[in-house]
């Protein structure tokens, strides 16, 4: 044994060579992973030639839509959005389809300020409204159109109701701010 500084110069090695080992292992292990990865997304965009409709990851939905990872899994959760395809590693993809709904439930919340239950209440009517249109298409006989088309007109009543109520308590707030307004304005005329 060859001792330099008091230290056995062999068990210095020995323990170089662990930790280059480790290191290797970790490399094969790091390259193991990202071959895994890019056979994954070779899969993905394989089955989005296949299939003729692009999928989305969550980040780019996220950053398309401006909310967040936990938001889209909430609202799957509760069903507001249908469930999204996975891959093999059980990450989301997001259709055109999927994404399209999603935006048109962050407007019904941010424009129109629906509760997620007012919009459930929404897109539920949309989707009777959806089955209204296939069975009228289907129909021969003009009563049962008439009786359908009396159907869509209770659903779209409602909803135009629940448009019509937000935009009147949008009014009312409108007005109450503009009032304040007015009222320190006439004060910084002196008024």
């Amino acid at each position: 044994m060859v001792e330099k500084d008091g230290k056995d110069i062999a068990a210095c090695f020995r323990t170089f060579a662990k930790k280059a080992f480790y290191f290797k292992i970790k490399e094969y292990a790091l390259t193991y992973t990202r071959l895994i990865f890019l056979r994954e997304e070779t899969y993905c965009a394989a089955r989005r030639d296949e299939m003729g409709d692009r999928k989305y990851s969550i980040e780019e939905v996220t950053q398309r839509l401006g909310v967040t990872a936990r938001t889209l899994h909430y609202y799957e959760e509760i069903g507001l959005i249908r469930e999204v395809e996975r891959t093999a590693g059980g990450h989301r993809l997001y259709s055109e389809q999927v994404t399209k709904e999603m935006e048109h439930i962050l407007r019904l919340k941010n424009i129109l300020g629906c509760s997620l239950q007012e919009i459930r209440a929404i897109l539920d009517a949309e989707e009777q409204l959806t089955v209204i249109r296939e069975s009228y298409h289907q129909e021969d006989s003009d009563s049962s159109r008439h009786s359908l088309l009396d159907q869509a007109a209770i659903l779209l009543g409602r909803q135009v109701s629940l448009i019509e109520e937000k935009v009147a308590g949008m009014l009312e707030m409108k007005e109450r701010f503009q009032e304040r307004l007015d009222r320190v304005e006439s004060k910084r005329e002196g008024k």
